[in-house]
């Protein structure tokens, strides 16, 4: 479960800002049950924030996926705020995406990874969303925090 306080969301161990000019999708389709689904104004991209119950490190999480669904995309570390993980950005035939996953510590909430996924068109294609003010900010401010 999140919690939010003071424009952020708190769970298993981090926090990550709300995103402002964002449409919340009351009805998403691929969300977790603890999280939440945000789409751009324009609905040009949508953005995923869910923390994950599995026991499953975000580099072997990023391998079984591809492995899974015969995709491809370069593996990379990632650290924010104090959370360390991995992301990959990656194409399908009609979508461009990135995702990020960060390993978190031991909770009593036994939430392991915090994912973020971002799901875009073509156009204005994956490189140009990355660079949109409200996701630069929600990559610098996302941290380790328990609340």
């Amino acid at each position: 479960m999140l919690f939010y306080e003071n424009s952020r969301f708190y769970g298993g161990g981090a926090s990550f800002p709300m995103l402002d000019g964002f449409y919340l999708d009351s009805e998403p389709v691929l969300i977790q049950k603890n999280g939440i689904c945000l789409v751009s104004k324009d609905s040009s991209f949508t953005v995923e924030i869910s923390l994950s119950e599995e026991k499953i490190n975000s580099k072997q999480f990023l391998q079984n996926y591809f492995s899974s669904n015969n995709a491809q995309g370069k593996i990379d570390p990632i650290q924010c705020g104090g959370l360390t993980g991995h992301s990959s950005i990656y194409r399908t035939k009609n979508e461009e995406l990135f995702e990020a996953h960060f390993d978190l510590p031991d909770n009593d909430d036994e939430v392991y990874r915090l994912s973020i996924l971002i799901i875009t068109g073509h156009t204005p294609g994956i490189e140009a969303v990355m660079h949109h003010p409200q996701i630069e900010r929600l990559l610098s401010e996302i941290k380790r925090e328990e609340k």
